[in-house]
C-alpha cells in the first residue's frame, strides 16, 4: 500500500462494539460445534442481498453464539465490530470477559457483518493495495456488479433484525463505538420498537456524516492535545502543548525534516518528516497512549535542537490506526463510506465534476477551520479523492426516521478523543433525551476498551444490569507525559553509592532498558504493542519470550546498550560509553553488581521488567487484545 494511501487509512475513525438483549422465548436459530474454545457455537443466518428485491440473492451471515450458564433466565447480547469493515468474531472471547457481569443471564451473539470474513467477505485487490483511486474504485465497482451498493449501514442495520428475529427475542440493547454507535442509531430509527437500551462509546453523530472533510475533529484538536497535560505533568517541556504542536508543524511546512530513525535490525533509515506525515502520528495520539507519553516531550525536544524523539515518534512506524489485513476489510471499508457520506457534490455526476465540486466546497471553508492541517492535507487524507470515482446510487440509502426510541442510553467519551470529540458526545447526549454522560479521563478513541482501568469497564457493566453508571474520578496516568531526554551524558543524574562519570551511565543504563520497555507499548491503547523496533538514537530491540532483547540500543547519546532483560532474575547487560566498557548485573533484588571501565560497581538500581500495559493488566485484569482501529473516518 502505497504512504498516501496509508496516511488516509490512517485518518480512519475507530472501531465497533455492540450489545443486545431482551427477554428470551423459543428460538428457531440453531447452533452447533464449530471448534472454537470457550463454549463458542455457531450457526447461519441467510439474509436477502437487497431487500427491495431489485438484486436478487442472499449473504449468510455467519453468527457465534457463547450461551448464558444453564439454569439462568436468558436474554441475549449482540456485539458487533465494524468500522465499517471489521469482524466482530475476531474478538468474541474479549466481548466475554469485558462484558462477563452482563453474560450471567445474557448469551453473547455475535456475527460477521455482511462482506466480511465468513459472510460472503468481499475484496477488491487493487483497492486494498492502494491502487490509483481512477482505476482501482471503478474496477472494484465492476467487480461487485449489482450488490456494490447494498453493503451500508442500513443493511447492516436490518441485518442485525434478521438476527434478532431468528433469536425469538422482541427487544435489544446495543453497545456500540465509533462507527458501531453509528449502525445503533441507524437500528434504532429503522427499529425502534426492538430497542431496550443503547451504550454509544465514542459516538459517530449525524453531522459527522456529513462532514467529509472531518471538520469536527480538527475543532476538537487544541482540547485533546491539551488535556494530555491537564495535570502540569508538562512542566519544564512546554507552557502550552497544543501551540508548541502546531508551531512545529508549521516548521515543518516551510521546512520539512530529513532525517534518519532506525528500523527493527538497527539500520539507519532516511525519511522526511512534513506536515502530512507528522499530522497522521499525531492523529494516533487517541489510539496509541505511547504518542500521548511521547508527544510533550518530542515536541519540546525540537525546540532544543533534538529532533531524534519526534522524528521515531512519527516516521518509525507507520499509524497504528492503519488495520492490518485480518483486522479490517478495506474493500467493506471504503465501499460503505462512498456509498453513504454526504459528499459536497451531485450524486451521479462524473468524477472530474465530484471533484471540482468538492473543491469548490473547500475553498468556501475558512483556513482556519482546519487547523492543525491545512485545506489541502484535509482534502488529501479524506475520502474524497477515492469516493469521486465510485459510481453511486442517484439517491443515498435511507437511515431512518430521525425521531429515536425514549430509551435508556449511555453516551461514553474519552477525553482525548480526537475522532470522535467531546462535541459529539454532546450531541448525541442531546439527541437522545435524558441520557446518561460518561467521561473517561486519560483515554482518547473507544472510553471502555482504552480505558487501563476497570472503571469505564464497570459503568457499563452497571448499565447494562439496569442501574446508574456512576462517573470515573480522575486518576493517575499510566502513560502521563515522560521526561525530557537526554541529548548528552552530562544531563543525566548520576547512581547513588556510583560517583562521578560511571554513576551518570548507570542511570543511562536504566534509561535506555526503561525506553525499551516503553516502545514495546507502541500499538493500539499500549495493548497490542510492537515485538521489536529501533533506537533512538541507534540499535534496536525485540520481545523474544518473556525478555527484552537490546542491541547496541542507544538512548543517550554515547551509551551503547546490548544483552537481555528477563522478566525474573538477572538482567546481563554489555555497556560502553565512550572509552569505558564494562559488563553489568541487574539482579531481582534491585541491586546492580559488575565492572565499567575496571572499576568494580556494587549499587542499587531497579530496572523496570515489564511494559506498562502488563503491569496494568496483572493489577486490572485489562485484556492485552483489542478490537482494531482503522475504520469509518469520523
Amino acid at each position: 500500500m502505497s504512504r498516501r494511501a496509508k496516511l488516509r487509512a490512517a485518518v480512519a475513525a475507530a472501531s465497533v462494539i455492540g450489545a443486545a438483549f431482551s427477554p428470551a422465548v423459543a428460538r428457531a436459530l440453531t447452533f452447533h460445534p464449530c471448534g472454537l474454545p470457550g463454549g463458542i457455537r455457531c450457526a447461519t443466518v441467510r439474509v436477502p442481498l437487497d431487500r427491495s428485491g431489485s438484486v436478487g440473492g442472499t449473504i449468510g451471515l455467519h453468527v457465534r453464539r457463547i450461551a448464558a450458564p444453564a439454569g439462568n433466565h436468558r436474554k441475549v447480547l449482540i456485539a458487533l465490530a465494524g468500522g465499517p469493515g471489521e469482524r466482530a468474531t475476531a474478538y468474541t472471547l474479549r466481548f466475554q470477559r469485558e462484558l462477563a457481569p452482563a453474560l450471567r443471564t445474557r448469551d453473547l451473539v455475535v456475527f460477521d457483518q455482511r462482506g466480511l470474513g465468513r459472510s460472503a467477505a468481499i475484496h477488491c485487490a487493487a483497492l486494498e493495495q492502494g491502487g490509483d483511486p481512477k482505476t482501482a474504485v471503478p474496477s472494484c465497482a465492476s467487480q461487485l456488479g449489482p450488490s456494490k451498493s447494498h453493503y451500508t449501514t442500513p443493511d447492516s442495520a436490518d441485518d442485525i433484525d434478521a438476527i434478532r428475529r431468528a433469536l425469538g427475542v422482541q427487544r435489544v440493547d446495543l453497545f456500540a463505538v465509533s462507527y458501531g454507535t453509528w449502525v445503533a442509531q441507524v437500528y434504532a430509527r429503522r427499529h425502534p420498537t426492538h430497542v431496550h437500551r443503547l451504550v454509544l462509546d465514542s459516538p459517530v453523530v449525524p453531522s459527522a456524516i456529513a462532514d467529509p472533510f472531518g471538520l469536527h475533529v480538527y475543532r476538537g484538536f487544541k482540547g485533546a492535545i491539551g488535556a494530555i497535560c491537564t495535570h502540569r505533568e508538562c512542566r519544564g517541556m512546554t507552557n502550552d502543548l497544543a501551540r508548541d504542536a502546531l508551531r512545529v508543524l508549521d516548521r515543518l511546512d516551510a521546512h520539512p525534516l530529513k532525517a534518519s530513525f532506525y528500523d527493527a535490525n538497527g539500520h539507519a533509515q532516511r525519511t522526511t518528516v512534513n506536515r502530512l506525515i507528522a499530522v497522521a502520528a499525531l492523529r494516533d495520539l487517541d489510539l496509541r497512549p505511547n504518542v500521548r507519553a511521547e508527544l510533550p516531550r518530542a515536541i519540546a525536544g525540537v525546540f532544543r535542537g533534538d529532533n531524534a524523539p519526534l522524528v521515531r515518534l512519527v516516521a518509525a512506524e507507520g499509524p497504528a490506526s492503519i488495520g492490518k489485513p485480518d483486522q479490517i476489510n478495506h474493500t467493506v471499508n471504503v465501499v460503505t463510506q462512498c456509498e453513504e457520506q454526504r459528499f459536497p457534490w451531485t450524486r451521479g455526476a462524473s468524477p472530474d465534476h465530484k471533484l471540482a465540486q468538492a473543491r469548490a466546497a473547500l475553498k468556501r471553508i475558512p483556513r482556519s477551520a482546519f487547523s492543525p492541517v491545512t485545506p489541502e492535507i484535509a482534502f488529501a487524507i479524506s475520502l474524497v479523492p477515492t469516493c469521486a470515482y465510485w459510481p453511486d446510487q442517484p439517491q443515498p440509502p435511507v437511515f431512518g426516521p430521525k425521531r429515536l426510541p425514549h430509551v435508556p442510553v449511555l453516551v461514553v467519551s474519552g477525553e482525548s478523543d480526537l475522532r470522535t470529540p467531546r462535541s459529539s458526545a454532546l450531541e448525541a447526549h442531546h439527541v437522545f433525551k435524558g441520557s446518561q454522560l460518561l467521561a473517561v479521563p486519560n483515554v482518547g478513541h473507544s472510553g471502555v476498551a482504552g480505558d487501563p482501568t476497570p472503571c469505564a469497564r464497570h459503568a457499563v457493566q452497571r448499565f447494562l444490569l439496569g442501574g446508574q453508571a456512576g462517573s470515573c474520578a480522575d486518576r493517575d496516568d499510566p502513560y502521563a507525559p515522560r521526561l525530557l531526554v537526554p541529548t548528552a551524558l552530562k544531563q543525566v543524574d548520576g547512581a547513588a553509592g556510583v560517583p562521578g562519570r560511571r554513576g551518570r551511565i548507570l542511570h543511562a543504563v536504566a534509561l535506555t532498558v526503561n525506553d525499551g520497555f516503553q516502545q514495546l507499548d507502541d500499538g493500539h491503547f499500549g495493548l497490542d504493542g510492537r515485538t521489536a523496533g529501533g533506537g533512538l538514537r541507534g540499535g534496536s530491540f525485540r520481545r523474544a519470550g518473556d525478555a527484552l532483547h537490546l542491541s547496541r540500543y542507544v538512548f543517550v547519546p554515547g551509551v551503547t546498550v546490548d544483552g537481555a532483560v528477563p522478566r525474573r532474575g538477572t538482567a546481563h547487560l554489555h555497556v560502553t560509553a565512550g572509552g569505558l566498557s564494562g559488563q553489568l548485573f541487574f539482579h531481582a533484588d534491585g541491586t546492580v553488581t559488575g565492572q565499567l571501565g575496571g572499576a568494580a560497581i556494587h549499587a542499587h538500581l531497579a530496572i523496570p521488567r515489564r511494559t506498562v500495559s502488563e503491569i496494568l493488566e496483572a493489577r486490572f485484569g485489562t485484556p492485552p487484545i483489542l478490537p482494531g482501529t482503522a475504520a469509518r473516518r469520523p
